[in-house]
Formats: C-alpha cells, sequence, structure tokens
C-alpha cells in the first residue's frame, strides 16, 4: 500500500513538473515567434507583424487581442553586426530599435494567469554615405582631381 502511495506521490509530482515545463517552453516558443515577426519592420507592416503575433499566440494556446499589442520605435545607438560593418565601409548609419509588448493570457490549472511579453530588435534604419567616405576617397587617389 506504501508503495502504491509512493508512486502515486511521484507521478503527481511528475505531472505538475510537466505542466510547469511545457508552460515554460510555451512561452518561449512564444518569445522566439515574436522575435522572428519584428525581425525586419522595414519590409513588413505593423498590421502584418500583429496578425504574426497572433497567430502564433494561438498556436501556443494563448489569448491574445491583437489590438492591444504596442509597437515602439526609437532611435537607437546600438548597431546589429551590419551597421557596424557598412559604417567601417565610410556610411553613416542610423539605427532604430522597435519594441513590442504583448498582453496575453494563458490556461494553467484552469485559471487565465494575465502576463505581458516585452521583446525588442535592434536594426538599421539607413546608411548613407558620411563625409568621411569622401576623404578617404581622396586620400587613397592621391587628392583631387
Amino acid at each position: 500500500m506504501k508503495a502504491l502511495i509512493a508512486i502515486a506521490f511521484l507521478a503527481l509530482i511528475g505531472w505538475v513538473a510537466y505542466v510547469y515545463l511545457d508552460d515554460m517552453m510555451a512561452q518561449e516558443r512564444f518569445g522566439s515567434a515574436v522575435e522572428q515577426a519584428i525581425d525586419d519592420p522595414r519590409t513588413r507592416g505593423i498590421e502584418h507583424m500583429r496578425a504574426d503575433i497572433a497567430a502564433a499566440a494561438k498556436q501556443e494556446g494563448m489569448l491574445v487581442d491583437p489590438q492591444s499589442i504596442e509597437f515602439s520605435i526609437t532611435g537607437s545607438n546600438a548597431q546589429p553586426v551590419a551597421g557596424q560593418m557598412v559604417s567601417g565601409a565610410g556610411l553613416a548609419v542610423t539605427s532604430k530599435r522597435i519594441t513590442v509588448r504583448v498582453p496575453y493570457a494563458r490556461s494553467l490549472w484552469g485559471r487565465l494567469k494575465n502576463r505581458t511579453l516585452e521583446r525588442s530588435r535592434v536594426y538599421v534604419a539607413t546608411a548613407a554615405p558620411g563625409f568621411d567616405l569622401e576623404d578617404k576617397l581622396l586620400s587613397k587617389s592621391g587628392g583631387a582631381p
């Protein structure tokens, strides 16, 4: 009898661990999907990103109101690797950071838990020739023609 109770107790602990692990993994998959949706905001519209985020939430069993998803775009001093490469070639690079906040609800133990996911990404907004590019070209050619 004690062995049966011990087995039932271990099974209960295993099930609880599985439920919480599944919840953590669903949050991580959803976060990755949000990051992928905001990967390059220059080529995709806000409404398209909202639809992708809502579809990813539905796939993970989360409730999201697409109109409650907040986007903000701000200037940034950080540069992604591509921005560092082109700035090294003498181009003036302007970087921006897009931040998305997604309030969502997920059922855990039969109760809805409200949470908010926030992800951001830095992208190169513009890359234009800077003043130093002309100086570099003139110094390599030996001066102005």
